[in-house]
């Protein structure tokens, strides 16, 4: 008996068909951010794919499933880059609060997916540097320009096709 997922109401039982989808999205994001996307700069900044496929799929699924997704995202992105945990803790409650967005407000618009990305970009990275860094306030500005930017930029840009693809392959699962 395969069981449904309705995200409107948020119901956590999935089948094992499901969990192995989401895996294989989520080790493909993975080695496409480790082996493609870090060797591509844009100034001086990367694309976090982890961080834009955890967004996109807990608008798309609700934040049950944003839950999870931005745990393991966030869990493999401490692991790669040894941070104790910091990320997988952010992305999920990003993945959280933008699910619980995505359940209130139309799921199909791409402008309120991109404009969440960009958002939580920008929260991610904002918290980042101010954790990683300690910062003074005499250096907000060079981080603002420097590394918000061009991530938002990046993350932004990549975000369309990647909930082209994230809703084309949820409608076939």
């Amino acid at each position: 008996m395969d069981i449904k997922y309705n995200s409107s109401i948020n119901n956590p039982n999935l089948s094992i068909k499901s969990y192995i989808f989401f895996a294989c999205i989520i080790t493909l994001v993975f080695c496409l951010q480790v082996v493609f996307l870090n060797s591509l700069p844009f100034f001086y900044g990367t694309a976090n794919l982890l961080l834009v496929v955890a967004i996109i799929l807990s608008i798309l699924e609700g934040e049950y499933i944003g839950f999870f997704v931005g745990l393991i995202c966030g869990a493999l992105l401490d692991i790669w880059l040894n941070t104790w945990f910091i990320n997988s803790f952010l992305f999920s409650l990003l993945a959280v609060g933008f699910g619980y967005i995505g359940n209130h407000i139309a799921k199909k618009n791409v402008i309120t997916v991109i404009f969440s990305v960009m958002f939580a970009t920008f929260l991610f990275e904002g918290i980042s540097a101010l954790i990683f860094c300690r910062t003074e306030i005499q250096y907000a500005g060079l981080i603002f320009l420097n590394i918000l930017i061009p991530h938002i930029i990046y993350n932004s840009v990549l975000s369309l096709p990647v909930y082209s693809i994230c809703h084309f392959t949820l409608k076939l699962r």
